[in-house]
């Protein structure tokens, strides 16, 4: 992901005042700030006509579901402190990726991967799957929350950064 894209989802974050989350094992507080946060800056969609109260209540009751009852890699409860990440690509030549810049949106549990090659057209071809390791320390807690929250069948973990992340290996995928 490009440096641009990442300061703007940070300036977003900032000026709506993010609760800035550690980990998945939140406290009431923080559950209750996460749901104001995603109803008015990642509002999900079934929730649009429900009126903030009502939307902000039936947030939290997804969040806790999510990171409390939804064992990792489905949920977030148990995350490990090391996760294994998975990315679909398509390059032309796989020499061209960039290792320096390989993005922050990721997924974790492989059974979703062909929904997200699905979901990125029927003309791709050249797919790669990558895979890597990331420490719960380096994952953006708020933004994953809200990723699956709205589009659960994309297994999203958003990174904060994706520097000095090490590729694991580079998966050619036949469709």
């Amino acid at each position: 992901m490009s440096e641009e894209i990442r300061k703007y989802i940070d300036r977003i974050k900032q000026y709506h005042n993010a609760p800035n989350l550690k980990s998945f094992n939140l406290t009431d507080k923080e559950i209750y700030e996460a749901a104001i946060w995603i109803v008015y800056n990642m509002p999900i969609q079934m929730y649009v006509d429900d009126g903030e109260k009502i939307a902000i209540k039936k947030t939290m009751n997804d969040i806790v579901l999510l990171i409390q009852k939804s064992n990792f890699p489905e949920g977030f409860k148990n995350t490990p402190s090391i996760i294994p990440i998975y990315r679909i690509i398509e390059l032309e030549n796989v020499n061209e990726l960039d290792k320096n810049n390989l993005g922050v949106f990721w997924f974790t549990d492989l059974k979703y991967e062909k929904d997200i090659i699905y979901n990125l057209g029927s003309e791709r071809e050249n797919l790669y799957r990558l895979t890597s390791e990331v420490s719960i320390n380096d994952v953006d807690v708020l933004s994953s929350i809200a990723a699956r929250l709205n589009a659960f069948h994309e297994n999203e973990l958003t990174l904060k950064t994706d520097k000095n992340l090490k590729l694991n290996s580079i998966i050619p995928i036949k469709i």
